[in-house]
């Protein structure tokens, strides 16, 4: 396992949310996890990658708990060191938030990716001491995931500051999709205390990399073409402004099908945005996976799979990217 200060300096990176594959009996595809798992390390080792086991791309709160243990067990068992693996481990409430992270942490993960507490949002103080009671129980680094279109709170900076003080708080997963509280974050925090990555994908990084953005969170699609996602960091560090703009280009294909399933279906959400809408990049990301050959598997309920001719339009759409 790694320091809290090793794993800040190596989340300087892009992340990827490993997906969790079920099979056609709606079980946990174990084999083709570790499949997909070498996979990813396969394309991702040797760059600055982490991979997260269990996280929400990861459809966290399908799984049973047996499920949860074997999926971050097999992922951390599979990567073996070889890329930084974190466990998303967050729950609604404190004692289980820290009964999910002694596990990860028994088992070998680097880190973990927890979500701020969602249902009841609470006050500041409540908030910090959370986190700072989830630190005091474990000794690797935390991640915060700073997400209110999820969870109906934000962590504004005065407090993050705060919670950057805390040794192994090293790292916030910033989703907020508004760029001036994503800006006001990224330049709030010392560094050296704090990596703030964009955790609002691709598009987004795009503009945050201008600013000095270290990283970000790859959207879920990362699992059935790692190299293309990579190529936003890649450019944004050779301050590539010709290929960011071809990337950008070719990535709106996948988010604009988004959209439209999105429109075609109709979702629940109160937050109309059509891009996370229904999460829609979940049951993508998975047909695409099982289109490039990988062990996508299908979605668990309440999400719902592509049709065929949904899967069709996807093929193509690949096919112009120029990942299939």
């Amino acid at each position: 396992m790694m320091t809290p200060e090793e794993l800040k300096r190596r989340l300087n990176s892009m992340v990827v949310i490993v997906m969790t594959p079920f099979d056609k009996n709606d079980e946990v595809d174990y084999g083709g996890l570790k499949s997909n798992v070498e996979g990813l390390v396969s394309a991702l080792r040797g760059k600055d990658a982490a991979l997260v086991a269990s996280g929400s791309n990861s459809e966290f709160y399908a799984l049973t708990e047996e499920e949860r243990r074997h999926v971050i067990r097999t992922v951390v068992e599979t990567v073996n060191g070889r890329l930084p693996v974190l466990a998303g481990t967050m729950e609604a409430g404190t004692k289980k938030t820290i009964e999910w992270s002694k596990y990860a942490e028994s088992v070998g993960a680097d880190g973990l990716l927890v979500v701020a507490p969602y249902y009841h949002v609470p006050s500041e103080e409540g908030m910090y001491a959370h986190y700072a009671r989830l630190a005091e129980s474990v000794s690797i680094g935390i991640m915060v995931y700073n997400n209110p279109q999820v969870t109906g709170s934000w962590i504004r900076p005065q407090l993050m500051a705060r919670l950057a003080e805390i040794g192994n708080i090293i790292a916030d997963k910033e989703t907020t999709t508004i760029i001036q509280n994503q800006l006001q974050m990224l330049k709030s925090i010392d560094p050296a205390k704090m990596t703030i990555l964009c955790g609002a994908g691709e598009l987004m990084f795009s503009y945050l990399s201008l600013a000095g953005s270290p990283g970000y969170i790859a959207t879920p699609m990362a699992n059935f073409a790692p190299g293309f996602f990579y190529g936003f960091l890649q450019a944004a560090r050779q301050n590539d402004f010709k290929e960011m703009s071809t990337l950008v280009n070719k990535i709106e294909f996948l988010t604009s099908f988004i959209g439209r399933l999105t429109a075609a279906h109709g979702h629940t959400g109160a937050h109309a945005a059509p891009y996370t809408g229904g999460h829609w990049s979940i049951p993508v990301t998975k047909a695409g996976m099982n289109l490039a050959g990988m062990c996508g598997g299908r979605v668990r309920l309440p999400l719902i799979d592509l049709n065929e001719a949904e899967t069709r339009e996807l093929r193509s759409i690949m096919v112009q990217m120029g990942v299939l």
